[in-house]
């Protein structure tokens, strides 16, 4: 039976020579494409067990000779399947420079000497086939007669994050491995904390991460090295403070302990009944003014607190009473001057169960009389204007002031505000009728004006 496959090899030999360029070597097998791994030799008998067919990379010396076999009498615990090939080539999957196929039966063995310092693929096959693939039950010896490998450091790590968040997970993946890659913290092989080509790692303040190359029963020198970042989680935040009773149309002032580096997004709603939240916009702080609208019912206040690394992020929410509503929200309250009289103008933004507005005006601030009124809207949610002009001005500075009243009678005050007449009036002397009798400012129908200067001028009251 082996005469007849002996021949079977040559005849393959011969075809394989009769196609092929006379210049190049032929070999009887496929080259599978299927990188295995790495292998570093030492003078000591090592083995690589493999299930599938493909090439595994080595690192070789100028002058070192290197064995490879399946043969248990060369190295003792090798044995194989079917009938395996070896070939050691320049890339992995050309580039042939040895070869052999039977050697104790079946078996390879494969002895060659390096002829450069360099990288070389050692393809692991099946004479006289092109198949590749898998189901082969194969332990192959293999080792150097003199010379001692040397297993380079891992030239770096790749984190899959950095920095990242307290209590979340990164990839360490070493690159440059050799063998099989040891994990340390605390040092270069200090504390093992696992091996494998990757390392998962969840570290929960900044650490770094040591990687060393193990092969063939040895050690690289050093290691790769990598710090990973852990940014801190938010403490606890709060309490919020502020005052959890409110009129409704009433500003108030809330706030929480600072959190340093944190950023903040202060919210409200009106009701907890189907709770619609509203962002307040300019509320990165620790402390806001708010103005609740005159519509809310029982609601909340709430502050998100945002970690300054985006870590984490905490939600406070403080809930109000409302106890009653203001009957107006007032927008303004201003005055303007006028050669011969004050332009005084007012508005407001909502108003409930509103009756009516009075303007009072005093000429030292202590002594006031009303000089004017307006009727209010009663209930509404729009923006209304009113104005009143006051022509009974004089050469002073005049206040005035706005009282609201609503329908129960109850009243809110306004004001003052003071309008700077004494340069824009000229002085009275007198107020006098036709008849030239010395008359009531205020009295109807035709006045005179008389000025200190000597002039006048006619006016009619109604």
């Amino acid at each position: 039976m082996k005469q007849v496959k002996i021949l079977f090899k040559l005849v393959l030999l011969i075809l394989a020579l009769g196609f092929t360029n006379p210049n190049q070597t032929a070999y009887s097998q496929a080259y599978c494409n299927n990188p295995l791994g790495n292998i570093s030799l030492n003078t000591s008998w090592q083995y690589f067990y493999h299930t599938c067919l493909g090439y595994v990379t080595f690192q070789a010396t100028a002058g070192c000779t290197y064995e490879f076999t399946y043969c248990n009498s060369f190295a003792p615990s090798a044995y194989y399947s079917a009938d395996p090939y070896l070939t050691v080539s320049t890339q992995p999957t050309a580039g042939g420079l040895a070869q052999n196929d039977d050697w104790c039966g079946l078996g390879s063995y494969l002895s060659w000497t390096a002829p450069t310092t360099g990288t070389y693929y050692l393809n692991l096959g099946n004479c006289c086939s092109s198949s590749c693939g898998c189901g082969q039950n194969r332990n192959m010896g293999y080792r150097s007669t003199n010379c001692v490998a040397v297993v380079n450091n891992p030239t770096s790590i790749t984190p899959s994050v950095n920095p990242l968040c307290s209590s979340n997970s990164t990839n360490l993946v070493a690159n440059g491995a050799q063998g099989t890659v040891h994990w340390y913290t605390g040092g270069c092989g200090v504390t093992l904390i696992g091996t494998g080509n990757s390392q998962l790692v969840s570290p929960t303040t900044t650490t770094t991460y040591w990687a060393r190359n193990f092969s063939g029963g040895q050690f690289s020198s050093g290691c790769a090295s990598v710090t990973i970042i852990v940014n801190p989680s938010l403490p606890t935040a709060g309490p919020v403070s502020g005052p959890n009773t409110i009129i409704a149309g009433s500003t108030y002032t809330y706030s929480i302990p600072p959190v340093p580096g944190a950023s903040y997004l202060w919210s409200y709603t009106q009701s907890m009944t189907g709770v619609l939240w509203v962002n307040i916009p300019g509320s990165n702080s620790p402390t806001i003014t708010h103005t609740w609208p005159q519509t809310t019912t029982d609601g909340a206040i709430a502050v998100k607190v945002i970690s300054p690394f985006n870590c984490n992020e905490q939600t406070l929410v403080y809930l109000i009473i409302t106890n009653g509503a203001l009957p107006v929200e007032l927008l303004y309250f201003k005055g303007t001057k006028f050669p011969k009289s004050n332009y005084l103008e007012w508005a407001t933004a909502t108003e409930h169960n509103s009756s009516h507005f009075i303007v009072e005006k005093s000429e030292d601030g202590y002594v006031w009389k009303e000089i004017g009124q307006q009727w209010a809207a009663i209930n509404s949610t729009q923006e209304i204007h009113y104005n009143l002009i006051d022509n009974n001005v004089y050469p002073v500075i005049n206040y005035y002031r706005l009282k609201q009243f609503d329908i129960d009678g109850e009243n809110k005050e306004y004001g003052p505000i003071a309008i700077n007449n004494t340069k824009d009036i000229k002085p009275i002397d007198r107020y006098i009728n036709i008849l030239g009798q010395t008359i009531n400012p205020d009295s109807p129908g035709m006045i005179i004006i008389v000025y200190q200067d000597g002039t006048t001028e006619r006016i009619i009251k109604y």
